[in-house]
């Protein structure tokens, strides 16, 4: 009947259904879980009703039309013990981490950040951290996943997450930008510090310290302040100080000008890559292999219709766009930062799905944090139902020490069902540039022992396509 509020039927979650997510123990707001299949996240009595305003408000849910946060619908028809709130997120179908992600990315994820900030300060809403870990792509942009994030404003703080911000964006992207590219990853990877200003202080050389934005105000000044404030003895009195003249202060006016500078001396960061040994890659190769394995690989999607696909060594991402543009998902790996950064630049400018990353299929990521699980390794984030291995093994046995067993066993580990994978002999003239150890004997390196070694791990191989006399486009299939 109008006028009449339908009753919602009720429907308990019982713990022993669900699984709580290890990324989200140390949040003081909420826990996510996963439960049928579905992302959850569940609020405590203390902050539910915040939660609540906070998702009913047009800003925020502009910021969700925009893809800029996750898309999030409260569901009032669950109950789980120890919470008053719970709402669903929409699934991110891969997630990667800030040290698998191009200087490129990490730039743009910072300005999303930052953008977040500028837009909530103004109803005194800011983020009560600043990690790139609260930040998924959802190919080709980055979108914001925390929403227990969103804290009201601390008022003695202008925003308690500097350092933070500072740590895990504005100091790697100092280190990229004077091409720092694998110290940076490397440092990303610890989740608790991130880049310190003592890591920074040590990598830049002077002549960087000087052509770096921001970097007197950002790095050297605060660095000399907490030396001087370190050396007092009254701390609390000098946190009073502190106190008493924010609360002079226009803080919303103050916070303002805070994120708009700070985003300014983000922006003003250049992230351009050097020039990579590989990124001509193509150029090299010949030109009718380059069509025949274009035209193979074409057939092969068209036929199986996978729904994602990863590009292994993707190089400047030619069959990565291919397969975007047939309709899947595409993740794509490659040890090259150049490359990868190329290839991010490529797929925002055409909206395609792809994630392009700097990863090693020798050395994929481990799982990092808490006990090793608070983040997962690779090989569980991304797998995908195709696996692309071209030009890739000869690379892998003459550079990566590898046999075939191994190099299978590593590209295997990301499929769900289809390996196409390109044989390239050893005296391949591509192969031919590689350097190889003068005591191994590589006798066994040959076409045949290849597909013998792949018949231990598929039920079906077959040779699509000889692109030449050295090489064979092979399909795979589990």
């Amino acid at each position: 009947m109008a006028g009449i509020a339908e009753e919602v039927t009720m429907r308990k979650i019982s713990e022993d259904e669900i699984r709580f997510d290890n990324t989200s123990y140390i949040d003081p707001t909420s826990r996510v879980f996963e439960w049928e299949g579905n992302i959850f996240r569940a609020f405590y009595p203390k902050s539910s009703q915040f939660y609540v305003n906070l998702l009913g408000s047009e800003k925020v849910k502009k910021l969700m039309d925009e893809r800029t946060l996750v898309y999030t619908d409260i569901q009032d028809d669950l109950e789980l013990e120890g919470f008053d709130l719970i709402v669903k997120h929409e699934r991110i179908p891969y997630i990667s981490y800030c040290f698998e992600w191009s200087d490129t990315m990490l730039k743009d994820a910072a300005v999303l950040t930052l953008n977040l900030c500028k837009e909530m300060c103004q109803q005194d809403i800011l983020l009560q951290d600043a990690s790139p870990y609260n930040v998924f792509f959802v190919p080709p942009n980055p979108v914001f996943i925390d929403l227990g994030s969103f804290v009201p404003a601390y008022k003695d703080y202008v925003w308690a997450a500097y350092q933070q911000f500072c740590n895990f964006f504005l100091f790697p992207l100092y280190l990229h930008a004077f091409e720092n590219h694998e110290l940076s990853q490397k440092l990303l990877q610890d989740c608790l510090e991130g880049v310190s200003n003592e890591n920074l202080v040590r990598i830049l050389r002077v002549r960087d310290k000087l052509r770096a934005p921001g970097y007197m105000s950002r790095v050297f000044v605060p660095q000399l302040m907490s030396r001087l404030f370190g050396s007092l003895n009254d701390r609390k009195k000098a946190f009073n100080v502190s106190k008493k003249l924010t609360e002079k202060l226009d803080m919303k006016g103050v916070r303002t000008r805070f994120f708009r500078k700070l985003s300014h001396t983000v922006e003003k960061i250049r992230v351009c890559s050097p020039d990579s040994h590989w990124s001509d890659y193509y150029d090299q190769t010949d030109e009718g292999v380059l069509n025949r394995k274009q035209r193979a690989l074409d057939r092969i999607v068209e036929e199986l219709r996978p729904g994602s696909v990863l590009d292994v060594g993707c190089n400047m991402g030619v069959f990565s766009i291919m397969a975007a543009r047939s309709g899947a998902k595409v993740v794509a790996f490659d040890s090259d930062h150049d490359c990868v950064s190329r290839l991010y630049e490529l797929s925002k400018e055409e909206n395609l799905d792809i994630l392009p990353l700097v990863l090693n299929i020798l050395n994929p990521s481990p799982g990092i944090g808490w006990r090793g699980v608070q983040y997962r390794p690779a090989q569980e984030r991304f797998k995908c139902d195709m696996v692309f291995g071209l030009a890739l093994i000869h690379h892998l046995v003459f550079a990566g020490g590898q046999d075939f067993h191994r190099l299978i066993q590593s590209l295997k580990d990301f499929q769900r069902k289809w390996l196409v994978v390109e044989y390239v002999d050893k005296d391949d003239p591509m192969a031919q540039l590689l350097p190889r150890r003068p005591t191994v004997d590589y006798g066994w390196y040959t076409l045949e022992q290849f597909m013998e070694n792949l018949s231990f791990h598929y039920s079906t191989i077959e040779i699509v396509e000889r692109l030449s006399k050295t090489r064979a486009l092979i399909l795979a299939t589990v």
